[in-house]
């Protein structure tokens, strides 16, 4: 949790101080760029630390755990940057 909540941070700062980009599709680009910066780590760590298992039911893709989860920051995310 300690890697997370330090690239949390820095991810807080890099929003915070790209707020004044006024272009075209800024807040599309700050919220893709900013999705990113959290979304990689949080994927690699979590393969990185999870456990194999030896089971005959594989799976493809995320793990039924995280599905759900990751599907409503997606929606919310891309609703956000339309609205925007």
């Amino acid at each position: 949790m300690l890697p997370m909540a330090l690239i949390n941070l820095v991810v807080a700062g890099i929003w915070h101080f790209t707020g004044v980009w006024h272009f075209a599709g800024a807040s599309l680009v700050r919220w893709l760029f900013c999705g990113a910066l959290i979304g990689v780590p949080y994927v690699c760590l979590g393969r990185a630390l999870s456990v194999a298992k030896n089971s005959r039911n594989a799976f493809i893709g995320l793990p039924p755990e995280m599905g759900i989860p990751f599907a409503i920051i997606a929606a919310l995310t891309l609703v956000s940057a339309i609205a925007a």
